[in-house]
């Protein structure tokens, strides 16, 4: 498998892979396949040639100082057994387009100036051009050096280069380029056509130049709704955007959070909130933040409540009313819980004998009264699970609760409109005879109108680690389950998987699918790694144990050569643990409409640990 996952970023790094996948350059009459930012293995296949050259890392970040020369390497590796390649090597700038995506700036790029001192040009590809400002452009280009501009590689070799970067004195902060490889044009043999084929890489340089601290300087422009018609790759959606501008000099990860509401009976219904991934933005560049409500909404008069993080600190809000032409065709929206519930997620010590207390906060985000009422559940997955663990004893999800100790005030009040509360929650662990390393309970709040009608249901967790008792500590243990595709449209695939917590301590999950190529009966080179979701079926937060979870995931194999491949959901969990569950599959080409079919995993060789 190859590695090129910066498991230190997110989105940035991911560099909204769904739209990357299918973007294809043309340049001097032959095809040119780029990877950026990390494993988008793209576009044409045209022979054994393709995808058997990798570079190492799939992004450069170098901290360093100003007035100094620094090296930093990386390694290109020939990946096949029988013939040489040759790899030109660039450098050139790069930014970011609205969407987030990479974006290399060739230095003959056609440059047009506006009156207000922007300067544009075309960048992306020919048939899909994508308007960029450059002007703010904070470029490290004429600091770098490469080793070599060609290299040549004999079979199965790894060169590992040297990108020198002097950095002049005076300056401070982010900077940036891109080193791109690229294959030599060759004539592909095995197709019968005489199409040369080339395999690009664009590698990130980001240059962290430090001294004094510099002021991040993130503002969150303007907030708004559009709806978008359904179309052959996607369904018709409502997107709530949000217009991010970096006007610093620093390369920064934000996070987004809105609270939609919709106007009905002349009041204020909150429809939905929503949180965005973990974005990654270089100085100078504006990119618009996308998510799907998740419902379509009707003609009508909407709020929306915008907020952006950095590091958990605040960085930017807008509140921002919109009068939306939504979608004919539906009449009402649907409202969500009108409760916030603060945190959602709250542990505590115990220790045998002693008592604690810990304070939660409800806000009620209606505008109109409701009155709350509060309880202590075992939560619902244990009331009808239990397993053995290692030591052979029957462990039932009864085991786990705490609510026979553990108590709420107060159990029922009334919020006004936009009114807050505080609740508090008091553990009187008792001396147990063999006491569970944690114990949980979900605090369930249930809000009505005045009307009578109920206002939503919002859930929290409470989990109890038990403290002070010797040689008691909690064994992650997880379970696969099954592994399941169905095509959603052409070429492209709901994957869901499903994992058991069967151990006696919670664990935060991260679950991914990969689409491994089958290597002589063992994992090759991974053409897709998507990251797998439980939102939409609201499994979010820790796992406990005994619970089940369903992972989802979209995968686009529209520029995957067909093949059989390993189809591998992987959860991680406990620091670095991981389980994986497997199935094998047969990717065809009909038409240029990919399939996706099961084949047995004895037909590949059996199954194999795929390596991350």
């Amino acid at each position: 498998m190859v590695d090129a996952h910066d498991k230190g970023s997110k989105q940035m790094d991911l560099c909204l892979l769904h739209q990357q996948t299918t973007k294809m350059r043309r340049a001097g009459g032959f095809s040119v396949g780029r990877l950026i930012g990390v494993f988008c293995l793209v576009l044409v296949v045209c022979g054994s040639a393709f995808g058997q050259f990798m570079v190492q890392p799939m992004r450069i970040d170098l901290p360093t100082y100003p007035n100094r020369r620094t090296v930093t390497t990386f390694a290109l590796e020939n990946q096949s057994t029988s013939s040489e390649t040759s790899v030109d090597l660039r450098l050139l700038d790069m930014t970011q387009d609205l969407t987030g995506m990479w974006q290399t700036v060739e230095p003959d790029a056609l440059v047009i100036a506006d009156p207000n001192g922007a300067r544009w040009v075309n960048v992306g590809t020919e048939d899909q051009p994508v308007r960029v400002d450059i002007s703010r452009m904070r470029s490290c280009l004429s600091w770098l050096t490469l080793e070599e501009d060609t290299v040549n590689l004999r079979p199965l070799q790894r060169k590992v280069m040297n990108l020198w970067v002097r950095v002049p004195a005076g300056v401070l902060g982010h900077y940036c380029a891109a080193l791109v490889a690229q294959t030599r044009v060759t004539v592909d043999d095995d197709t019968g056509i005489r199409t040369p084929v080339v395999l690009q890489f664009l590698i990130p340089v980001i240059i962290n130049v430090q001294g004094r601290a510099m002021r991040d300087e993130i503002k969150l422009i303007d907030a708004d709704l559009t709806f978008r018609e359904a179309d052959g790759r996607n369904p018709s959606a409502t997107l709530v955007n949000l217009r991010v501008n970096n006007e610093g000099g620093t390369y920064v990860r934000v996070v987004g959070v809105v609270r939609v509401h919709g106007e009905r009976g002349g009041h204020w219904q909150r429809i939905t909130e929503m949180e965005y991934p973990d974005t990654g933005i270089i100085p100078g560049v504006n990119i618009n933040l996308q998510q799907d409500v998740g419902q379509a909404l009707p003609p009508g008069k909407y709020r929306l409540d915008a907020a952006l993080y950095i590091n958990s600190r605040r960085a930017g809000t807008v509140l921002k009313e919109i009068d939306f032409t939504g979608d004919g065709r539906v009449k009402d929206f649907v409202v969500s819980a009108a409760l916030d519930l603060d945190p959602r997620e709250v542990p505590i010590e115990v220790s045998p004998g002693a008592t604690r207390t810990t304070i939660l906060k409800v806000a009620n985000a209606s505008e109109d009264p409701v009155t709350v009422d509060a309880a202590l559940l075992l939560p619902d997955h244990m009331t009808v699970r239990a397993f053995v663990d290692e030591q052979g004893n029957n462990i039932r999800g009864q085991d786990f609760g705490c609510v026979d100790w553990v108590t709420i005030e107060p159990t029922q009040f009334t919020l006004r409109g936009y009114g807050r509360q505080n609740l508090k929650i008091i553990s009187r662990m008792p001396n147990l005879p063999n006491p569970l390393p944690h114990y949980y309970s979900t605090v369930r709040l249930r809000a009505t109108y005045g009307s009578g009608q109920v206002a939503g249901t919002t859930d929290g967790l409470i989990y109890l680690n038990t403290t002070r008792v010797e040689g008691l500590k909690g064994t992650p243990r997880i379970k696969e389950g099954s592994l399941t595709f169905s095509e959603s449209m052409p070429s492209r695939y709901i994957v869901t998987a499903m994992f058991s917590n069967i151990g006696d301590t919670h664990i935060l999950p991260r679950c991914r699918v990969l689409l491994t190529e089958v290597a002589a009966g063992a994992a090759g080179l991974t053409w897709r790694d998507v990251e797998m979701s439980g939102a939409p079926y609201e499994q979010r937060g820790n796992m406990l144990p005994l619970e089940e979870r369903r992972f989802t995931a979209v995968l686009d194999v529209a520029s995957v050569p067909p093949g059989n491949y390993y189809l591998t959901a992987v959860l991680q969990y406990a620091g670095g643990a991981a389980a994986q569950s497997q199935v094998g599959v047969r990717i065809t080409d009909q038409d240029g409409i990919k399939s996706m079919e099961s084949v047995s995993l004895d037909s590949l060789g059996g199954p194999t640990r795929i390596q991350l």
